[in-house]
């Protein structure tokens, strides 16, 4: 008879088998932990090479997925399986606009609106049409997003060679605002839950080859511009090592100290633009000797003039070029198992087909992402399986949250319910 201490130990050569036996007798003692374990066990590389046993795991996953009766069942076992990542030293956050939307940040659409009303004052004046057409097409409550692309690049135009700069001024502007206050922003509870997740050290859940030697984060994805993740983690005493992009090669600064032998990494891949006093000077950011594969930041220009992925053109340019930031980190890292996607819409073209690019690479590698549950997809099962079948195409396993303020609560969970599941698997097991 199966016990839960063996599945973790017995689907990895029932999967080098192809032994479909083993694996129905696993899901017949404990169908939640055995779709866990099928949906983050790493995978030897000689499995891998084998078409036949990658299409075996993916038809297993098929029908682990159709055996669910509710969209609850599918969902905790979702919600156990990030668990297991965290555990495993395998989780990579991504965060979007969503996480620093609370600190006073805007998403797209309304810093796309910031940034033309900025145009129309600083625009040379036989600019100021075409920026007043772009801002009243997206003041209309049904604009598209064919619109707010066009939008963006209206203002790259104005702007005739300044964007950066006009986005590094704008920026500095949601930096100082706070609510009837003129006062820097702070990280919110959801930054803070996200570097808190930065260290740990226990063994591995699966069995398998251990990201961080233990519990914890590989690093920060974000396609956000602004500075909270880094500050979030300096509060914590935590020195950071932050990636992006200049003339299309990594560049790296360093905050903070550096606690152990290398700092926590953050990568901007659509750009960064740091909370600065004007002049724009890189006060607090210092060079160090070359540890990882970016050349060190050490100049205003630097800083300031980096590439920012923000139009329409400019994601065109940036993800055309094969070296440049982002199409490394969709290669490199999202390549890799263990993202999950916070604060992301999943609705760029260019980020899904980097996403489905990706899974066609690597079809055994396990993405989650949360969404908030506005359109109650929960409530019912055909909406749920519509929506979860959308973000699987792209290699995706969506987790729905009913309100934003459940993510700090979600992120909690990967330490204090996470380590109760973990050690619960581990007690059935003698470990």
């Amino acid at each position: 008879m199966i016990q839960s201490d063996s599945i973790r130990r017995i689907l990895p050569r029932a999967i080098k088998n192809q032994d479909d036996a083993v694996v129905d007798q696993c899901l017949e003692f404990d169908r939640e932990f055995t779709a866990v374990v099928m949906d983050i066990l790493p995978f030897p590389n000689d499995l891998l090479d084998n078409p036949n046993a990658v299409r075996w795991v993916l038809d297993w996953r098929d029908r682990i997925r159709s055996s669910w009766s509710t969209p609850d069942d599918e969902q905790k076992a979702y919600l156990h399986a990030i668990w297991g990542l965290y555990w495993d030293g395998q989780l990579l956050p991504v965060a979007g606009a969503g996480i620093s939307k609370p600190a006073g940040f805007p998403l797209w659409g309304e810093l796309t609106k910031d940034c033309l009303l900025y145009a129309r004052r600083h625009a040379e004046p036989e600019d100021v049409q075409q920026v007043v057409t772009a801002f009243d097409q997206l003041n209309s409550k049904d604009y598209t997003d064919a619109q707010l692309k066009e939008a963006t690049d209206a203002f790259v135009t104005a702007a005739r060679g300044k964007a950066s700069i006009w986005l590094q001024n704008l920026l500095q502007t949601y930096y100082k605002r706070l609510p009837g206050l003129w006062a820097p922003v702070a990280p919110t509870r959801l930054h803070d839950r996200l570097a808190a997740l930065h260290h740990a050290a226990r063994p591995s859940i699966t069995g398998g080859p251990v990201g961080l030697g233990g519990p914890g984060i590989r690093g920060i994805v974000t396609y956000n511009f602004d500075q909270m993740l880094e500050l979030a983690m300096t509060n914590r005493r935590c020195g950071v090592e932050v990636f992006f992009s200049k003339q299309g090669a990594p560049v790296s600064l360093l905050q903070g100290d550096i606690q152990g032998d290398y700092p926590f990494p953050i990568v901007h891949a659509h750009g960064f633009i740091p909370m600065q006093s004007e002049p724009v000077r890189p006060e607090g950011w210092i060079r160090r000797p070359d540890v990882l594969p970016a050349q060190h930041a050490d100049s205003e220009e630097t800083i300031r003039l980096h590439d920012v992925v923000f139009s329409q053109s400019s994601y065109k340019v940036l993800y055309a070029n094969a070296d440049g930031v982002p199409k490394l980190v969709h290669k490199e890292i999202l390549g890799r198992a263990g993202s999950l996607f916070i604060g992301c819409s999943l609705k760029d073209d260019a980020v899904l087909n980097e996403l489905l690019e990706a899974k066609e690479q690597s079809p055994l590698n396990t993405h989650f992402a949360v969404f908030q549950d506005e359109s109650h997809v929960l409530d019912d099962f055909g909406e749920y399986r519509k929506a979860r079948d959308h973000f699987l195409h792209y290699g995706i396993r969506p987790f729905f949250i009913k309100d934003h303020d459940d993510l700090p609560i979600l992120l909690d969970g990967l330490r204090k319910q996470g380590a109760a599941y973990i050690r619960k698997c581990r007690l059935a097991g003698g470990g």
